[in-house]
């Protein structure tokens, strides 16, 4: 609730009004994960953006990409590339990255959710405003797919590269991966 949102937001200290917390617990509605990445944002984005991103929004998927557009513009290249592969995954860790990408620099933000052994996950109430920031860079993205998609094999997660290959219409890999681990049940 919006006394919840602003006793945390006084304790982290980011600067934001009372009244722009409560607005911005209403616009999100109350979820946890985007209150705790508005707040994320407001630490290297600065309280005087949230505040005016926060009074312009009608609704949180608004919210959230102003804030994701401007914290993605200046990343390059790489790190576009290495969100946009995270983003269709689902899951992210910097080993598939570096395998898939060949790139040492792995997506930060507020969208992301870590999890155990360095593993991150994209928050679901970014997902929208991350894909229409990222959606030209989704549709070109096959070939990095295909190459997460023999480096889960590699890893032993066979089952998530083979919903990746019917994704990417690569149907010969995928009936040899099926076919492989329905022997193996056999």
């Amino acid at each position: 609730d919006a006394r919840a949102g602003i006793a945390l937001a006084k304790k982290a200290e980011i600067g934001l009004p009372g009244d722009c917390i409560q607005r911005a617990i209403q616009l999100i509605e109350g979820r946890l994960g985007a209150l705790a990445g508005l707040m994320n944002a407001c630490l290297y984005l600065g309280p005087a953006f949230i505040q005016q991103a926060v009074n312009n929004s009608k609704n949180t998927r608004h919210l959230l990409a102003l804030i994701a557009r401007a914290s993605l513009a200046t990343a390059d290249a790489n790190l576009l590339q290495a969100l946009t592969l995270t983003m269709h995954l689902n899951y992210g860790h910097p080993d598939l990255i570096h395998s898939v990408i060949g790139n040492e620099i792995y997506p930060a933000g507020p969208w992301l959710q870590p999890l155990s052994e360095n593993w991150n996950r994209v928050r679901q109430v970014w997902r929208d405003s991350l894909q229409s920031i990222l959606r030209p860079q989704i549709e070109s993205n096959y070939s990095a797919l295909h190459h997460a998609a023999d480096y889960l094999v590699s890893q032993g997660a066979t089952e998530q590269a083979i919903q990746i290959y019917l994704q990417l219409r690569d149907t010969d890999t995928a009936s040899r991966l099926i076919t492989e681990i329905s022997e193996r049940l056999l």
